[in-house]
């Protein structure tokens, strides 16, 4: 799919899904064509002024979203995501991390947590709003996106997320990225740079 069509599907699809249009201003379409260059496999994603060299970017890596609240990080990576899938282009799965959380805390036996984790481990698959989960608590109280994370990266499967900057820093992009040492520990931090494409929108929310 090259990007003219992706560019008019995303509108098409982002308007039925949220029932109204895309607002398109200088800000927002940087945002757009970002990643539609990366879906397209376009090499000037690698020069987008919103992709950050904190990590090495390239076109094999998935996608860490990060940035200010209401900038569209999950809805126009979750639409891009839905026009790819309904073609038949990249099957993903979108999943909320509190979802993630509730199905790990009703986990009852032993094989159902192995299951859940083989399965958020496989297949490639967008986890919204990182960071703000809280402990799950089934036999014991942890971070479980821990374990997911060095799976994941184990057995190289796509990932894509979003989440915001830390609050006490405001669109400081390090301190932002610090966030995953402090929750997961510096396996998963370190391993953030090799998973990941870092791309950042600052600006202005637009929800009303």
């Amino acid at each position: 799919m090259n990007h003219k069509t992706l560019f008019t599907l995303f509108l098409i699809e982002y308007k039925h899904t949220y029932q109204k249009e895309f607002i398109q201003n200088e800000e927002s379409l940087t945002r757009l064509n970002t990643l539609i260059q990366y879906f397209t496999r376009n090499e000037d994603f690698i020069k987008s002024p919103i992709v950050s060299h904190l990590s090495q970017p390239s076109l094999n890596k998935g996608l860490l979203i990060i940035g200010d609240f209401g900038t569209g990080k999950s809805t126009i990576l979750k639409t891009l995501l839905q026009v790819l899938k309904k073609r038949n282009i990249l099957y993903s799965i979108h999943h909320h991390v509190t979802e993630v959380n509730q199905k790990y805390e009703a986990a009852e036996k032993p094989a159902d947590k192995a299951k859940l984790y083989k399965d958020f481990s496989e297949a490639t698959r967008f986890f919204d709003d990182i960071l703000t989960e809280e402990k799950a608590n089934n036999y014991g109280v942890k971070y479980l996106f821990k374990d997911i994370f060095e799976l994941r990266y184990e057995k190289r499967s796509l990932t894509f997320l979003a989440c915001n900057f830390d609050p006490n820093y405001s669109d400081d992009v390090e301190k932002g990225i610090q966030q995953f040492y402090e929750r997961y520990g510096g396996r998963v931090y370190d391993r953030i740079f090799e998973m990941f494409n870092i791309v950042i929108f600052i600006g202005k929310s637009y929800r009303k």
